[in-house]
């Protein structure tokens, strides 16, 4: 499938858990025991009970003073950082959940999988809960990861299927896509070197009514950052850079050489660095003058550092704007350059590049 970057920066918030709630959910759907729309009197479940209470009635704020009271402290400070964040997301833009389904399993006794529906836009997520043994009324594991609606796959055979069953499954069920979730891309599926699908929906100009072909270029987020850890891992191999060599001496026209000195390339790239986003008002009122990495550092900039560099874990686009403003100063390429160069040449990604808003 022919995907089109954008740039160096993410704009997917929830890209660090996808891998996890991927596994999840296959859990979920494999589970073998009761399905229920009730919570179980059990210590998880009154917590999961107090936590939908909560989601329903509480602001915002509210939510994220009242969630740290009822997380142990087994849970790492990044995690409990992470599930806070989503809870609040979630909350702001579900309008209060509807707990369609619980699930647990006696393999893992005292966990718990709740499946809510959001009142506003009918969107599912998953919880997935555990009480602490040794901690009363606390949960000893939170996690919150989006899913999709459980009753596309509800028909879906259990055991091995052949190919031309699993061809016709996934069939119906983009078509089923494209009338309810408005989907828009391909789906390929390949078996041993075989495929066995290879189909696409939706349009790609809707002002025109364009279809989606195999020939289309997605725009794509959450990928983006993969492709910049590459170009950073490949000139620290190269011995160009060093993980530990701070914003300002990489990026010296950052303007808070302050905060720039306390900020290595390993905290930008794992997250830790402190920052924020710049995905705010300003940057969505003039797009236009935002095009390459060094448009960005006076917005950064300017925006409140979140935490002590090297202190909290905290999803930051911004830190990946930066990156890719050293790959260029270390590289002397443009991003976009030193990328379609030295990331997609090499990997066979022929089909994959960059366009601007200013083109």
């Amino acid at each position: 499938m022919n995907r089109l970057p954008v740039n160096p920066s993410l704009v997917g918030r929830h890209g660090r858990r996808m891998s996890r709630a991927l596994v999840t959910i296959v859990l979920f759907a494999a589970m073998p025991v009761m399905a229920a729309a009730a919570l179980p009197d059990t210590p998880t479940g009154k917590l999961a009970g107090a936590l939908i209470q909560h989601v329903n009635a509480d602001t915002p704020a509210d939510l994220r003073r009242w969630a740290p009271t009822v997380l142990s402290a087994a849970i790492d400070r990044t995690e409990q950082a992470g599930f806070i964040d989503n809870l609040v997301s979630a909350t702001r833009d579900a309008g209060g959940v509807a707990v369609t389904d619980v699930r647990r399993d006696p393999r893992q006794p005292g966990l718990l999988e709740v499946v809510v529906k959001g009142r506003r836009r009918g969107t599912h997520a998953l919880f997935v809960l555990a009480a602490d043994p040794a901690q009363s009324g606390k949960l000893g594991q939170a996690e919150l990861v989006p899913m999709g609606d459980p009753a596309l796959y509800a028909g879906w055979p259990r055991g091995a299927v052949s190919h031309a069953e699993l061809a016709r499954l996934a069939h119906a069920a983009l078509d089923r896509l494209v009338r309810t979730a408005d989907f828009s891309g391909c789906l390929s599926v390949v078996d041993g070197g075989k495929t066995v699908f290879d189909e696409c929906r939706g349009l790609a100009e809707r002002r025109f009514g364009v279809p989606v072909d195999r020939q289309t270029k997605f725009h794509v987020g959450s990928i983006d950052k993969m492709f910049t850890a590459v170009a950073i891992a490949q000139l620290v191999e190269a011995g160009k850079l060093s993980w530990d060599d701070s914003l300002a001496a990489r990026v010296p026209e950052y303007p808070d050489r302050t905060t720039a000195k306390k900020i290595t390339v390993w905290e930008l790239l794992h997250h830790t660095a402190g920052l924020g986003d710049f995905l705010l008002p300003e940057y969505f009122a003039h797009r236009e003058r935002f095009v390459d990495p060094l448009d960005y550092l006076g917005l950064i900039a300017r925006q409140p550092v979140v935490s002590e560099p090297g202190k909290q874990w905290n999803y930051s686009n911004a830190g990946y704007m930066l990156l890719g403003r050293i790959i260029e100063t270390v590289s002397g390429e443009p991003y976009s350059d030193y990328i379609r160069h030295h990331v997609f040449a090499p990997a066979g990604m022929e089909s994959r590049g960059f366009d601007r808003l200013d083109e």
